[in-house]
């Protein structure tokens, strides 16, 4: 079973504003990452929140389980554990933070080729680890509790042990994925083309108002993107993998079941 992890607990204090509920090119971010995560075959996908954040609308109705950090004021990783030790239990979780726009499906599906069975997969490069954009096994949950027992929050450390002790392989990051790895914490790191197609709902001020662009779509297109994008975030057949293009779930299969 593949899990889809959809980070967004932090408080966005640089933001000014929930970064969830940030619209991009017509839908709210989460849904964005949602909608990624179900195409990379993703079977379950859970938005994990900080305790008392509000519940972004339509996750009942997309089928994405709300968890809730059970470690407050810890960070990512609280996020992470509430994660992978909710049920029900999977053997693989593609964990993406919130505020990560420019990961595609593709991109696990590129991680995926170096997993193995108990083995996941995260980027690396000069500076680090990109633990919010990886693929954590189940094995991990144990090493993210002792850790956060410990009071020990970072994320790299946490990558670092996972890497050492054999649960991670460590994939050096290709030059041409450096720009899938754009995160946006203020308003100034949003980039407007991708933000002009979105317009305020009643109560909530868009992305692109905050940036000042002026919004792009018609009266006569519906808030929140095309109809299809609704059909993208519902969880497909079990049997069927057709929303699966970067074939995840059978390399998986592969390596559960060899």
């Amino acid at each position: 079973m593949l899990t889809g992890v959809i980070l967004a607990g932090g408080r966005s204090r640089r933001m000014g504003r929930d970064k969830a509920s940030i619209f991009v090119s017509g839908e709210p971010l989460w849904r964005r990452q949602a909608r990624v995560l179900r195409k990379a075959g993703a079977t379950r996908v859970a938005l994990v929140l900080r305790p008392g954040q509000s519940v972004p609308p339509d996750t009942d109705k997309l089928a994405v389980q709300v968890l809730r950090d059970d470690h407050v004021d810890s960070g990512p990783i609280a996020g992470l554990h509430a994660a992978i030790t909710a049920p029900p239990l999977a053997h693989w979780y593609l964990v993406l933070a919130v505020d990560l726009p420019k990961i595609e499906p593709d991109w696990f599906g590129w991680l995926s080729g170096f997993c193995d069975d108990g083995v996941g997969a995260i980027a690396s490069h000069d500076t680090g680890y990109e633990p919010l954009a990886a693929i954590y096994p189940a094995a991990a949950g144990p090493v993210i509790a002792g850790q956060i027992e410990r009071g020990e929050y970072s994320l790299q450390y946490l990558a670092d042990c996972l890497v050492q002790t054999g649960r991670l392989r460590a994939i050096p990051l290709p030059a041409r994925r450096l720009t899938q790895l754009v995160n946006w914490n203020t308003p100034a790191d949003m980039d407007e083309k991708e933000l002009a197609p979105a317009c305020k709902t009643p109560g909530a001020v868009d992305a692109a108002t905050m940036r000042g662009g002026r919004c792009a779509v018609s009266a006569a297109q519906p808030f929140g993107g095309a109809p299809d994008r609704a059909a993208d975030l519902r969880p497909q057949p079990k049997t069927s993998w057709s929303t699966d293009p970067v074939g995840l779930q059978p390399h998986f299969d592969k390596r559960m079941h060899p």
